[in-house]
């Protein structure tokens, strides 16, 4: 493969904001070597000199900056990228999570969902959703209505009573408690 389409290649597989970055870094560190140009001007240095480190300087600096931005990222990269890293959450790293739940549960593998429900509480212990999705699982796949009526206990104490969730856990545990009495 010859040079140029190797070089085209690797263009097409980098995301295009590196190439701006580069670009841009090379922009900076040329607009930074602008007073060479006066010095030029006034006879201090050489035409020669100055198209040399015109030419060589600028995307020298350009590679040296993205390495310490990529590198170190930091004050540095904030300044130019706008703003710092978003920071996530427990439950929206866990987002996923209570997906697998739900998905678990309506496959009917009740074991799995129970599985990642209690890993879920490991990290969030008292989280509402999670909570009724145990309740929900121990309820209608396992039997276990007592442990059940204990999370929603804990949903209903957490939650304000004008929620979704709340009706929908104290709806729950009046079916799981008259259930118990006709039994």
């Amino acid at each position: 493969m010859s040079q140029n389409k190797e070089i085209k290649r690797m263009i097409r597989g980098r995301d295009k904001t590196d190439i701006f970055r580069f670009i841009r870094f090379w922009m900076f560190s040329l607009l930074a070597c602008s007073p060479l140009i006066i010095l030029w001007a006034f006879g201090k240095i050489t035409l020669p000199v100055l198209v040399l480190i015109l030419v060589f300087v600028p995307p020298i600096t350009a590679v040296m900056v993205l390495a310490i931005v990529i590198k170190i990222g930091g004050l540095v990269s904030r300044s130019f990228y706008g703003g710092r890293k978003a920071s996530w959450s427990v439950k929206e790293k866990l987002g996923g999570n209570l997906e697998k739940i739900r998905y678990s549960k309506r496959q009917g593998r009740f074991d799995e969902a129970l599985a990642h429900a209690n890993d879920f509480l490991k990290h969030l212990p008292n989280d509402p959703d999670a909570l009724f999705l145990k309740a929900q699982i121990l309820h209608e796949g396992f039997g276990h209505d007592q442990s059940a009526k204990k999370c929603l206990e804990i949903i209903m104490k957490e939650v304000p009573a004008s929620k979704t969730l709340h009706c929908w856990a104290s709806s729950l545990y009046e079916d799981i408690t008259s259930e118990q009495k006709m039994e």
